[in-house]
């Protein structure tokens, strides 16, 4: 009896999916496209979002005390942009009276991982391992040089055209203040009006799939709340991680280098590695390879425990089953935040792809 082989499909349902798939890829791209137009718009607006979806939880519980939920809502607005603006000051503090220090030592850094190259151009028998970290450390200290305010770096920078023009400068300004003050309209009314401005959106699905839209509406903005409050933990432990390393090597530098180890965790991929980097350099300058070596591996050991151990404790459950992003589809998320809104566009990468995971994955029941 012969087995019955499976027939491949014709040439009519190929052609058919192969122009289901260009008008995906069309519809992705010229949406895409769409959203770079609107980036000052679209931007604010989904900094918001983020933003409600860690301030809610706040609100909800200012609710079930009996407490309106305006007033609630205007209190929990006003403690987060005192707390912002208390931070960054307190931050911008700290780094700006250390900013020269914190460049010499990382300069110093620098020309011990040169130092290192040197050995391992001499242990490989003439691989250029000098030359090309060589290359890589001017360009990294001539940028510490332009961030430290000398008047050398910075006049080459201006001849070189790498620092905006006063008239770019001050559109900047006004582009930024217009995004923040959109922010925080938007935030304060989803912060007040959220259930309803969410009611109001779903007016537009049609009544019977009304209840399978907004269950998983919920599902995503419980997502994006789990995401949000996990990052703040891996960043927290981070920074304290840092600042008690460096403060035991005896680096005068631990508060500048924690504040920017906790300021790098909220940028995904990138920020960690280039904080982590930073951190690794100080205690290199501090205390030689040792501390280097210790600070490298108490910043990795509290990276692990914090996504390991401590988060999916805080979380308690909250984060829906299998909503967690692929690491491969996080990091083409966030290069394809850059190339759409640039260093905004990698902060809010992330979030986007939680929510469309978890608007992806189907409840329990509905598996299979």
């Amino acid at each position: 009896m012969q087995t019955p082989t499976a027939r491949r499909p014709g040439p009519v349902v190929v052609g058919t999916r192969a122009i289901r798939l260009l008008a995906v890829v069309a519809v992705a791209a010229g949406t895409a496209a769409l959203l770079a137009r609107l980036a000052l718009v679209v931007v604010p607006v989904a900094v918001a979002i983020v933003l409600a979806g860690l301030l809610t939880p706040p609100v909800r519980l200012l609710v079930r005390h009996r407490v309106p939920r305006p007033l609630a809502a205007g209190l929990v607005l006003v403690a987060a942009l005192a707390g912002l603006a208390g931070l960054a000051t307190v931050l911008a503090g700290a780094v700006g009276d250390s900013l020269p220090a914190l460049v010499a030592e990382l300069s110093r850094g620098l020309a011990a991982v040169v130092d290192a190259a040197s050995g391992v151009d001499t242990a490989t028998g003439g691989l250029p391992a000098r030359a090309v970290t060589t290359t890589l450390v001017t360009l990294a200290r001539d940028g510490l040089a332009v961030l430290a305010g000398d008047p050398q770096a910075v006049t080459a920078a201006l001849g070189a055209g790498l620092v905006p023009t006063l008239l770019g400068l001050v559109v900047t300004v006004a582009v930024v203040v217009f995004a923040a003050l959109l922010t925080v309209f938007v935030l304060a009314v989803l912060l007040n009006e959220g259930p309803r401005v969410w009611w109001f959106l779903l007016r537009a699905v049609p009544a019977e799939r009304r209840p399978a839209v907004a269950e998983r509406g919920a599902r995503a903005f419980a997502a994006l709340v789990a995401h949000l409050r996990g990052v703040l933990v891996v960043a927290f432990l981070g920074a304290v991680g840092s600042g008690v390393v460096l403060g035991a090597l005896g680096s005068p530098l631990a508060g500048p280098v924690a504040a920017t180890v906790l300021l790098g965790g909220f940028v995904p991929v990138v920020g960690p590695l280039v904080a982590g980097a930073a951190t690794v350099l100080v205690a290199l300058a501090t205390a030689g390879p040792v501390g280097a070596g210790v600070t490298a591996a108490v910043g990795i050991g509290l990276s692990l425990l914090g996504h390991r151990v401590v988060v999916p404790r805080v979380l308690g459950g909250r984060a829906p089953a299998g909503a967690r992003p692929n690491p491969v589809a996080v990091v083409l998320a966030v290069a394809a935040g850059i190339v759409l809104a640039g260093a905004i566009g990698a902060l809010l990468a992330v979030p986007a792809l939680v929510v469309l995971t978890a608007l992806r994955v189907g409840p329990p029941d509905d598996a299979g």
